[in-house]
């Protein structure tokens, strides 16, 4: 996300301005946050299962990073669903 701030002069105050392009908005790439709803189960329960850290799959869930491909399969068997399942069009 592309976020740019500058100082604005308003009247006789200074405001801080943000800016957010919303063209560089965070993007779900995966699904396994809602695969893990629709099995009623948690990202804990999920790192767990794969040994992982459980900040990993906590990153994985919110989008802040992606599993690679091995990870993913994992994420897949765990979940009874296919690793496209798990990814977003």
């Amino acid at each position: 996300m592309t976020i740019s701030t500058s100082f604005v002069k308003l009247a006789k105050y200074y405001i801080w301005v943000i800016i957010v392009d919303p063209a560089m908005a965070k993007k779900n790439y995966n699904r396994i946050k809602v695969v893990l709803a629709e099995k009623g189960m948690t990202n804990i329960e999920l790192a767990k299962n794969l040994d992982k850290n459980q900040q990993t799959v906590t990153r994985w869930c919110t989008n802040d990073s992606q599993p690679s491909v091995e990870p993913l399969f994992q994420v897949a068997q765990v979940l009874g669903v296919k690793a496209k399942d798990l990814l977003n069009d």
